[in-house]
């Protein structure tokens, strides 16, 4: 499954088989809920994005990916991304 993120807000379940959530600086924004993530076999690409664009945080069990464009994406169940993250 491959998904991109843009503007709005989505609430987006995982199915069985690996996911790539695609986001493009300028062209996000959004606020994005994901359940279902799969550490190891999903990936969030990030396109035009530098490394000081990105903010991870964990609180409850969850992550939180911020990036500078106000783009945010909150990873359910989550706590690790481990090499998740591309781009």
């Amino acid at each position: 499954m491959q998904v991109v993120l843009g503007a709005g807000k989505a609430t987006i379940t995982d199915g069985s088989g690996p996911a790539s959530f695609d986001v493009v600086k300028n062209a996000a924004g959004g606020s994005d809920v994901v359940s279902g993530f799969k550490v190891g076999t999903d990936k969030i690409s990030l396109f035009g994005y530098a490394a000081a664009d990105l903010h991870i945080s964990t609180g409850a069990g969850n992550t939180l990916v911020s990036l500078s464009d106000g783009t945010k994406i909150q990873i359910l169940g989550v706590t690790n991304l481990g090499n998740s993250i591309v781009g």
